[in-house]
């Protein structure tokens, strides 16, 4: 499953204390490289892409209407949460993308 390699490479390759939120604060973290191993190589932030699908997927196994409606508005939630803040971020931490 995707969200499952998602989560192995967060844990292997960018840290779950950066994951939180560490690279934006503290300079240890702020001044290492944007990860691009494991499922970091697809999307330049695969958390939202691909971690978010764990949701979906619980949603769909349970075949319930009341998690396919939270995960719909958390999906949006997230990627408004994105675009507004963590991408502007991420392109003053690491640069715009060429």
């Amino acid at each position: 499953m995707c969200h499952e390699y998602a989560m192995y490479s967060v844990k292997r390759y960018f840290s779950f204390m950066r994951a939180a939120g560490a690279d934006h604060f503290d300079l240890k973290y702020r001044n290492m490289p944007l990860v691009q191993k494991g499922v970091f190589k697809y999307s330049s932030n695969s958390m939202y892409v691909f971690g978010f699908m764990m949701f979906w997927a619980i949603a769909i196994a349970f075949d319930s209407k009341a998690a396919l409606l939270a995960s719909a508005f958390g999906h949006v939630y997230i990627w408004v949460h994105y675009l507004a803040t963590e991408k502007p971020d991420m392109d003053y931490l690491y640069g715009r993308p060429k």
